[in-house]
């Protein structure tokens, strides 16, 4: 996709947009080129996985070779490219209660109501939508190191480990496809701001966003193809106790197989600005 793209339209979010480019109802605002220009102070992301050579899937989280993003893949995960027009990572786990995850190690925005607006979206997908076999996350993640057992806890049926901080969305294992808009403050039990914003169908396309707008009451609010949620959270000042808005933040995808059957979650694109 060109970066010359300018998004025209508004946030109100009134129509699903299941195309494969971004969300103007999300994007109409921000200021794309002039960011990666370096007119406007800020900065983005941007990653279509168009390119890359063999990825490796290490089992101690480290910097993957084909890709600039570490990752993490218990013994029955791999991480590889798509074969599929546009480009794809593909995140595979072959083995019950292991995970596999993909995230990036330079940590960019930070969700805190002293700070600018953010914008952030994805395209992603699964493959099995059945109870108790894949737990899936996409959002936003901190420094913590990935394991076995971070971000997603080994408990039956996972929950978010004690560390960690996290913003975005949450397929549970136990609730068939169905996806959340949440967080998790380090140390703090999940709060989940809106619950089922998304029924996966399998091997089909989603595309999840949210836009954190200081102008806007300080709301982070979220996006499903383009729409609006009604569920929004007031973000406080780098407090870190409610809402982790004292620690620097990067993308994450992945999830945790909850049954003997291999599963698949896929990244078409994702992407983020930040004002500074």
């Amino acid at each position: 996709m060109s970066n010359s793209v300018q998004y025209k339209g508004s946030q109100t979010g009134g129509l699903s947009d299941t195309s494969r480019g971004p969300s103007p109802s999300i994007w109409a605002d921000c200021p794309w080129e002039n960011l990666r220009s370096g007119h406007t102070d800020g900065v983005t992301i941007w990653d279509d996985f168009d390119t890359g050579g063999l990825i490796t899937s290490p089992t101690t989280e480290a910097a993957l070779v084909g890709i600039p993003y570490s990752g993490f893949g218990s013994s029955g995960a791999t991480i590889t490219h798509g074969d599929q027009a546009g480009g794809t990572v593909v995140l595979t786990e072959a083995t019950d209660n292991e995970a596999v995850y993909l995230k990036s190690e330079s940590h960019p925005f930070q969700i805190s109501s002293h700070l600018k607006k953010l914008w952030f979206e994805g395209r992603v997908k699964v493959n099995a939508i059945t109870d108790n076999q894949i737990g899936f996350l996409f959002g936003l993640f901190d420094t913590t190191a990935l394991t076995v057992i971070i971000p997603l806890s080994t408990a039956n049926p996972p929950i978010f480990a004690t560390t960690g901080n996290f913003v975005g969305f949450r397929g549970p294992e136990e609730d068939a496809g169905g996806v959340d808009s949440t967080y998790v403050a380090d140390g703090v039990t999940e709060v989940v701001v809106g619950a089922l914003v998304h029924q996966f169908v399998a091997d089909t396309y989603v595309k999840l966003g949210m836009v954190f707008d200081p102008l806007d009451g300080n709301k982070l609010s979220f996006f499903v193809n383009g729409v609006k949620m009604a569920d929004t959270k007031v973000i406080p000042n780098a407090t870190g106790t409610d809402f982790p808005a004292d620690v620097r933040l990067a993308p994450i995808v992945g999830h945790r197989l909850g049954a003997s059957t291999s599963s698949l979650t896929t990244l078409d694109w994702w992407r983020g600005a930040q004002l500074i």
